[in-house]
């Protein structure tokens, strides 16, 4: 597997290797992209799961609709959750399936 560090700070290398092989295949641009999406969604997944243990631990502490529209929240946020780590799922594993193509 390739590093994905130098891949993301130095993609040139990456597409000099794949021109010296001959590979044509392999869409170097499109998977930065990718990669991108899939770190700014794991972004937005960590943000909401923090919003969601800070709620957690206010609503032992709440009472009546200040209590009733935390717990309505929290169900909004679980709701975009499941989408966002849906979406999550699909993209790492088409990232990663294609950065297994790349060469050593």
């Amino acid at each position: 597997m390739i590093d994905l560090e130098l891949f993301r700070k130095n993609p040139q290398i990456f597409k000099e290797e794949l021109k010296k092989r001959n590979i044509k295949n392999i869409d170097v641009d499109s998977d930065l992209k990718l990669d991108e999406k899939r770190r700014d969604l794991i972004f937005k997944v960590d943000e909401i799961r923090s919003k969601k243990n800070a709620a957690s631990k206010k609503i032992p502490l709440l009472v009546g609709e200040e209590k009733n529209n935390l717990i309505n929240e929290m169900k909004n946020l679980n709701q975009q959750l499941g989408l966002l780590e849906n979406e999550l799922e699909k993209l790492s594993k088409m990232f990663f399936e294609r950065i297994a193509k790349y060469p050593n």
